[in-house]
């Protein structure tokens, strides 16, 4: 993953392109898609702390954060880039402000998330899912640009799942298979949800308050779970794969190492879909050349393979002609005459 980065400007245009083609910006959007809200500066500060007793930062002028926030009829989806910072929420303002909601999601950063509560502290890595109920006084802590999507889910909803973990937050969740996947599928509804604005009915949200009270509620049986749950496994693959395509070294092995899964029962998970992880990862890697292939005609052939991730030139003619019945060239000129297939 390329590093995030931002200047005295705020975050740098590259970092911001990539991140909102990650999460759905550009694509075709639905009704109920959410207004993004820029916060800037010192006034987009205060506008964001808003909810905190204090936000920490280096910078205030610097600040920036861009932000997709959409009430459903149960969860809110809350999907988030913003430069480091480190928000605080005190007793004092959980009594001024009550809100009893358990944030459920992920972040992609450099580095690692730190958060306190109830006297201990967690890290996070990037795609951990992150438990965290905002009732309890908490400091959270992200050292870098972070990628954030979350759930807000009514505490009331996971009531009993809570009683069960006797604690504010839930580090065991993390590493778990099922977490692990938890968050994928999480970060794919909230783009979808917030981003994309597609519909989303309140059985959708009491199919993915399931899911959510699964990885709190069993978690110690995350493994048999995750064997079995072939519907969040293909998400997750997915996910990984729109995300890690352009990297030569991304494999089948990959998906299975970051899933916590065998491959056998990775490969299991995908034949009822009638797919393979290669040929999911070869299939992405292709459509992305293609695109590139049809808007620029400058752009040479090495540089099409590296960009989509395959690991030569030759295998990207290859793969081209196997899957398409042309080559890469006979498809550009194909391109400039207006007669080249859309298959």
């Amino acid at each position: 993953m390329r590093r995030a980065s931002y200047s005295r400007h705020g975050i740098d245009h590259d970092t911001l392109t990539r991140w909102r083609k990650s999460v759905g910006v550009d694509d075709e959007h639905g009704p109920d898609a959410a207004t993004a809200m820029e916060l800037r500066g010192r006034t987009g500060l205060a506008a964001y702390g808003a909810a905190f007793s204090r936000v920490i930062v280096d910078d205030p002028d610097a600040f920036h954060a861009v932000i997709y926030h959409r009430p459903l009829s149960i969860l809110s989806a809350h999907c988030e880039l913003s430069t480091p910072r480190t928000t605080e929420r005190s007793d004092d303002i959980i009594r001024a402000q009550p809100a009893p909601i358990v944030m459920v999601g992920s972040h992609r950063l450099d580095g690692r998330l730190r958060v306190t509560q109830s006297g201990v502290q967690r890290q996070y890595g990037e795609g951990q899912l992150v438990v965290m109920s905002i009732e309890h006084a908490f400091v959270d802590e992200c050292p870098s640009v972070c990628d954030t999507t979350l759930l807000l889910v009514p505490s009331d909803m996971l009531t009993h799942e809570l009683f069960d973990a006797a604690t504010s937050f839930l580090p065991a969740v993390a590493d778990s298979p099922l977490g692990r996947a938890t968050a994928t599928f999480i970060r794919r509804f909230v783009c979808d949800a917030a981003v994309r604005g597609l519909p989303v009915t309140a059985a959708d949200e009491l199919a993915v308050i399931d899911l959510i009270r699964s990885a709190i509620g069993h978690h110690a049986h995350d493994s048999h779970r995750m064997e079995n749950n072939a519907l969040f496994v293909i998400e997750a693959v997915r996910e990984l794969i729109d995300e890690r395509f352009s990297d030569p070294h991304f494999t089948a092995d990959s998906i299975a190492e970051v899933l916590q899964l065998s491959r056998r029962h990775l490969y299991r998970h995908l034949e009822s879909i009638g797919e393979t992880p290669a040929a999911m990862i070869s299939a992405r890697r292709l459509r992305y050349a293609r695109e590139l292939l049809a808007v620029d005609e400058q752009l040479g052939l090495d540089e099409v393979a590296s960009r989509s991730g395959f690991s030569s030139t030759a295998t990207l003619r290859n793969r081209f002609r196997a899957e398409f019945g042309m080559t890469p060239g006979a498809f550009r000129g194909a391109m400039r005459r207006g007669v080249a297939g859309r298959g």
